[in-house]
């Protein structure tokens, strides 16, 4: 059956041209069949931090359209005996049958964004990535990306619907603008190598089932200073925001392996949504700032659901750290350009509020600066202040290095010109952890003018028992706090567990 298996998907690759061949990233460490067809099964680099270093390791994953119906999938483990078998989120309860001593087999009963992973070795485990259905039939007077190439800028003005085709494209560069008014579509089986700039722009579409990869490092897509920008469907690496707003990134797959390799960056912005996405990052998977990278303002009404978030190194959720009174040397440090009110701009207070996380599965944070550690961090710095917060269904399953709260007002000194005002209405409900290798949380303020306060923990889940202020084992002269091991420091307000 193997022999079979391998067969096939010789066959498929060998239809593509010389140049795709070598040029897309295949991983031959799993052969994977979906109701008997055999899917491509992709290489794409992760990071592994040992000592402090980054370590580059090739995981591997497919991509799944989204249809109807129940999936049969097949997962062939060509690198030897399979001893264990997990596939998460593990919240998702999906049962697994052993067809032989290197072959499993499962069912998936709606389109979903899965992990498997083999033997316990979670950097050359298998994603499988869902991918929505586009019909290029339905498009008008669509320009294929070779067609593009070989326009003018007069004529290149002009189009509306960009679309790459299955097979390899690389953009000269390394990055493409894109221009308002523009809907770029990446069909699946299509590997780009280069990454998409919205800067400046309205009324932008970026969708599709494929993949986006700069060379490298870098954006997949960059979102700056634009305004209704829908990015949905394909596979990336990061996605950032930064002084923009009404934007709206659904069903996007990134997965980035060196340093500083943040995911959905929210900075400086307004009226963002981001669901259904997966994010294994090298950084922080998530995180919303205030004035950062020459992106000035505040941040807010923000939501995130419905997603995936794997922190490979930092925190899978972090809020707060950046604002104006870095604005300086910030820009300076960059070599951006500095604006005329820059001192003006250093001495106001930002405002990040009105945030909601809701429906998310946090499978990992692995980060050994206690600085650093929080699946959900709000680490309050430069003047900002950070209210009106909701983290609401969040599932975090054992993590091996980290902490599952990190609730400051701090001066990180290594970013920030100064400590934050304030947190405050900060809500954490419906919480559900089962313990690893986590370090204690910290809720804590900076002093009586800069406190945290008012942080309600309503039902909050550990190891299946409920942490509240009325447990009928709770010692008096206990904190709630304890058993939930976080430690509640100094200018600290008005927390509550129910």
């Amino acid at each position: 059956m193997k022999r079979k298996l391998l067969t096939l998907l010789f066959a498929f690759v060998s239809l593509l041209p010389i140049s795709a061949q070598t040029k897309i990233a295949y991983n031959d460490d799993f052969t994977v069949t979906v109701d008997k067809e055999v899917l491509s099964v992709y290489s794409v680099p992760v990071d592994r931090v040992a000592n402090g270093k980054h370590n580059v390791e090739k995981s591997s994953f497919v991509t799944l359209t989204e249809t109807q119906g129940n999936k049969i999938v097949r997962v062939h483990y060509n690198k030897g005996l399979i001893h264990k078998v997990r596939i998460r989120p593990s919240s998702y309860n999906i049962p697994f049958i052993q067809k032989d001593s290197a072959t499993i087999e499962f069912t998936l009963t709606r389109p979903m964004n899965i992990s498997v992973e083999i033997n316990d070795d979670i950097y050359h485990n298998l994603h499988i990535f869902k991918v929505p259905e586009i019909s290029m039939s339905k498009t008008k007077n669509a320009v294929s990306f070779d067609k593009y190439k070989t326009l003018d800028k007069k004529a290149k003005a002009k189009v509306k619907t960009l679309f790459f085709t299955a097979g390899y494209h690389e953009i000269e560069g390394n990055f493409m603008d894109v221009e308002s008014g523009m809907t770029v579509i990446i069909n699946k089986g299509a590997w780009v190598q280069g990454g998409l700039r919205v800067i400046g722009k309205h009324d932008v579409k970026i969708i599709g089932a494929g993949v986006l990869r700069p060379k490298d490092r870098g954006y997949g897509v960059e979102i700056t200073s634009s305004n209704n920008v829908l990015v949905q469907g394909i596979v990336s690496t990061q996605v950032p925001t930064g002084g923009s707003h009404d934007v709206e990134i659904k069903d996007v797959k990134i997965v980035s392996h060196y340093g500083w390799g943040d995911g959905f960056n929210v900075f400086a912005s307004s009226n963002v949504l981001i669901d259904d996405c997966f994010a294994r990052n090298s950084d922080d998977c998530q995180t919303v700032y205030a004035t950062r990278l020459g992106h000035i303002g505040s941040a807010r009404n923000i939501t995130v659901q419905n997603c995936i978030f794997w922190a490979d190194v930092a925190h899978p959720i972090f809020i707060g750290l950046h604002g104006a009174a870095s604005y300086k040397k910030d820009v300076v440090s960059r070599n951006l350009p500095l604006a005329q009110n820059a001192d003006e701009i250093a001495i106001k207070s930002d405002t990040i509020e009105n945030l909601v996380y809701r429906n998310i599965d946090i499978l990992e944070e692995r980060e050994m600066q206690i600085d650093y550690q929080g699946c959900m961090a709000i680490n309050c710095g430069d003047n900002n202040i950070v209210q009106n917060v909701l983290f609401d269904n969040i599932r975090i399953e054992p993590i091996n290095c980290g902490m599952l709260f990190n609730i400051r007002v701090s001066h990180n000194k290594k970013y920030c010109e100064a400590p934050g005002k304030a947190v405050n209405n900060i809500t954490f409900k419906n919480i559900t952890y089962s313990s690893g290798k986590e370090s204690n949380s910290i809720i804590e303020g900076w002093s009586v003018e800069r406190p945290v306060k008012d942080v309600i923990f309503d039902n909050l889940v550990i190891d299946g028992k409920r942490i509240c202020d009325t447990m009928p084992d709770k010692p008096g002269w206990y904190k709630t706090a304890d058993f939930a091991r976080i430690m509640l420091g100094n200018h600290v307000n008005n927390v509550t567990f129910k």
